[in-house]
């Protein structure tokens, strides 16, 4: 059985090293803008900031997100072509080592070896997830941000017309 904990803490850390935050945390020892309570208080400039931060960090995310995907894919793929050589090579039926290959699938599934491509694959598919949950809040962000510059461009227009 496959420690959810520890593969979980692996993949918070493999993703803490690629210096991406948690979009709902607020950093300011450096030059991550702080998400104000009402984006409508935010001057021109600070918006910018906003929109150039946030949109970085998921751009940014998406590359790993892609390295990630692709890992996933290899221990996959991995672990099929693994699964079919061990039972080609066992042999099945009476002169192979299994009756059935669904056994030799079974004895396949319980090896170290095998055992050890599943974790890789359940850490690659797990950090998959976690990161598209944080662009996803990256982009929600710029979504905000996005809605509130067309917001000031349309109050800016209808008050150029109003007389």
């Amino acid at each position: 059985m496959i420690e959810t904990s520890r593969t979980l803490q692996k993949v918070e850390a493999r993703i803490e090293l690629m210096g991406l935050p948690e979009p709902e945390l607020i950093t300011v020892d450096d030059d991550s803008p702080v998400w104000p309570d009402n984006i409508a208080d935010l001057t021109p400039d600070e918006l910018a900031h906003h929109m150039t931060y946030w949109t970085g960090l998921g751009a940014y995310g998406r590359n790993h997100l892609a390295r990630c995907e692709t890992d996933a894919s290899a221990w996959l793929e991995q672990y099929k072509h693994d699964r079919s050589v061990f039972v080609f090579k066992s042999g099945v039926g009476p002169k192979g080592d299994y009756s059935t290959v669904t056994e030799a699938k079974a004895v396949f599934d319980q090896l170290p070896k095998t055992i050890n491509i599943k974790i890789l694959l359940l850490e690659a598919e797990a950090a998959v997830k976690i990161l598209k949950g944080r662009i996803d809040g990256y982009e929600k962000k710029n979504a905000a941000i996005s809605r509130e510059q067309t917001r000031r461009e349309k109050e800016h227009a209808e008050s150029r017309f109003q007389v």
